[in-house]
């Protein structure tokens, strides 16, 4: 308790970065974790922890699981009391309150900015800077199968347009607003992959992490030296700092793709509405806010336009408009009317006899009766 004080006396006299509160918090808690360790072994077998057996649970995953869920209230005790020294509490909630956070995680503020900033953009392809490659590098082999975005089979792409050669990508769908959600999809892709790769990475390190707590546990029963002690430490403390970089960036990648999702339903839900290209990417692009799928920014463009009654977005005649490159169209009445007049004047011009009433036959009539 002697260090979670020195931790509360220096939050008080200055900011603690928003990048680094994960790894003070956890640092701070090693030394209980060392007394505990005491007192509780670690189990012997990798696979050996209970789990508490579901529905939603499948045997594999049961198989590869370390930590047994009937600890987690006991964790979540001891990370919220952690976490309780890097938060101001402006009010004390109420009794009930108090009862139903301390039966879950806590959710940094930092973590929820963190969130809101990739939703900011929808649109936005993720961005994987140069850091994140050099921090959860995964093997070529195992990247090739499932890295890129799925192509469209050939046999499903001649589908929706013929082509001579043919179309793998979204260019073969006829709607703009299609080609719009494949676009947003495959960037959505993407950036599952991209929170992917520090999943895989920090189960490695945390399953190694737990490797060398184990040999903590041993040495300090046999009263190893303090320097190879100290050398542990080190070790261990590396690889918290590594998995707490890997949370935040799973965390990041994550709200991107939720963001990029939306933003492709969005797509799809504007397909039939009667308005520009132009007028749909605007309402595409628009921040996404938890719960709604376009928001408190689609409200406020339909009390701006004064057109808008009962939140509904514009329409565009768009027959109306074509009408007029084209002849109208005659009733039928004068339709059945024209047609008549059409026969006779045919009739007219072909047998022209029948319009000489009463008098004398062409010429060749007469030839024929004189033989």
């Amino acid at each position: 308790m002697d260090c979670m004080t020195c931790i509360a006396k220096k939050q008080g006299s200055e900011s603690v970065p928003s990048t680094t509160w994960i790894k003070d918090f956890i640092k701070s808690t090693m030394q209980e974790m060392m007394a505990e360790l005491q007192d509780s072994r670690l189990p012997e077998g990798p696979l050996d922890s209970p789990v508490l057996s579901g529905e939603d649970s499948s045997s594999e995953e049961e198989s590869l699981a370390l930590f047994a869920t009937d600890n987690t209230a006991r964790l979540i005790k001891k990370v919220r009391s952690t976490m309780d020294y890097f938060e101001e509490i402006e009010a004390l909630p109420s009794t009930s309150q108090v009862t139903k956070r301390s039966k879950t995680f806590p959710v940094h503020s930092v973590m929820k900015e963190l969130m809101k900033r990739e939703w900011k953009e929808p649109e936005k392809a993720p961005t994987i800077t140069k850091r994140h490659k050099l921090l959860f590098p995964i093997q070529e082999e195992e990247l090739q199968s499932w890295e890129a975005p799925p192509k469209v089979d050939i046999a499903i792409a001649r589908l929706s347009k013929k082509t001579v050669i043919p179309v793998e990508d979204g260019s073969g769908l006829k709607d703009p607003m299609d080609r719009k959600a494949d676009s947003i999809l495959k960037r959505s892709y993407t950036a599952a992959v991209a929170a992917c790769k520090p999943a895989l990475a920090a189960s490695g390190v945390a399953r190694s992490t737990r490797f060398w707590l184990k040999q903590l546990d041993e040495d300090i029963t046999n009263r190893i030296a303090r320097e190879e002690l100290s050398s542990s430490l080190s070790k261990i403390s590396m690889a918290i700092d590594f998995l707490c970089d890997a949370t935040v960036e799973g965390v990041k990648l994550s709200a991107k793709a939720m963001a990029l999702s939306t933003a492709a339903r969005r797509a799809l839900w504007l397909r039939n509405w009667s308005a520009d290209a132009v007028s749909k990417n605007s309402l595409c692009t628009m921040a996404f806010e938890p719960g709604h799928l376009f928001g408190a920014e689609l409200d406020k463009l339909l009390e701006s336009l004064s057109s808008s009654k009962g939140k509904r977005l514009p329409q565009e005649n768009f027959r109306r408009n074509r009408r007029s490159f084209f002849r109208a169209r005659r009733s039928p009445v004068r339709d059945s009317e024209f047609q008549k007049d059409k026969r006779k004047r045919d009739n007219d011009s072909f047998r022209p006899f029948r319009a000489n009433k009463g008098g004398d036959r062409p010429s060749f009539q007469k030839k024929k009766s004189s033989f």
